[in-house]
């Protein structure tokens, strides 16, 4: 939330952000949402790690203010692959699925 105070003293509320490898609950959810309408959510693969809350809140992001990364190279979350790559963001989507009791649907957008 100190993030969410530095950034509301400076930033008027219409502006467009992005959360990168975000993994807040539900609370910090609302209070960026509640500011700033236009905040995106991107979830990176450190979601397979993610304690209940942290599981929660992957709930609470509206489907229009979630986006899926990789973070590639970092955040590795099995042996089977070391480092992350961009051609794994499947795997996040997936997870994120699971959380969320929803089928996997990538767009991409150019």
């Amino acid at each position: 939330m100190r993030c969410l105070d530095v950034v509301r003293k400076m930033v008027p509320p219409e502006q467009k952000i992005q959360l990168h490898c975000f993994s807040g609950t539900e609370e910090v959810i609302q209070a960026w949402l509640t500011r700033f309408p236009n905040t995106c959510f991107s979830v990176s693969r450190m979601v397979s790690k993610f304690n209940d809350a942290q599981r929660h809140g992957v709930k609470c992001i509206p489907s229009t203010r979630l986006l899926i990364e990789t973070d590639a190279p970092y955040y590795s979350v099995s042996p089977e692959f070391p480092c992350s790559a961009p051609h794994l963001v499947d795997h996040t989507a997936r997870r994120i699925s699971q959380i969320r009791g929803s089928s996997v649907c990538l767009g991409y957008w150019s």
